[in-house]
């Protein structure tokens, strides 16, 4: 029996080791601290436009990231720290747009259509972008739980005649 106990606790110990080995090696996870620009660059008539050099300055931090558009127009800034951005996007043959005030949150994807303008890249075109793209969807303001709006009275009910105590003084 003495066995059998010092076995079983050997096995736990081990148990326990790798199990504390494991976690301790395992990377921790966070949450995804950037956020992300996208969209597609068009021209005046809505059809697409490769190649362009579209890049992304945080005005804050002075970070600078250059993309180019694929064949059907796209592109993408991934991992942006939050912060303000100004997207700028030009090509030979168009005007140059800018796009400012661009606000990135925690893990927000900012979509970004550009359009570009028949032109020589020395005129510009400066975009004034909203501070923050709102989810629409999702609401805080009914927060509080179904009792909070019930009046005071029925929130306590009184117990029935039958059930109340009285107090006899002879």
């Amino acid at each position: 029996m003495k066995c059998f106990s010092l076995c079983s606790k050997a096995m736990l110990r081990i148990a326990l080791f790798l199990l504390i080995g494991w976690a301790a090696l395992t990377p921790a996870r966070a949450d995804n601290l950037y956020a992300r620009i996208h969209g597609t660059v068009t021209d005046s008539s809505g059809a697409v436009v490769p190649e362009v050099t579209v890049i992304a300055f945080n005005n804050g931090t002075g970070l600078v990231r250059t993309v180019s558009s694929d064949a059907n127009g796209n592109f993408e800034f991934i991992q942006l720290p939050i912060g303000t951005y100004k997207v700028s996007a030009s090509k030979n043959g168009f005007k140059k747009q800018e796009s400012n005030g661009i606000t990135l949150v925690l893990d927000q994807n900012y979509a970004l259509p550009i359009q570009m303008e028949v032109g020589t890249t020395t005129e510009t075109i400066t975009v004034e972008a909203n501070p923050v793209q709102v989810v629409i969807g999702s609401s805080f303001s009914s927060c509080k739980p179904a009792w909070w709006e019930l009046p005071i009275d029925s929130a306590i009910p009184s117990p029935p005649m039958a059930v109340r105590r009285s107090r006899i003084v002879i």
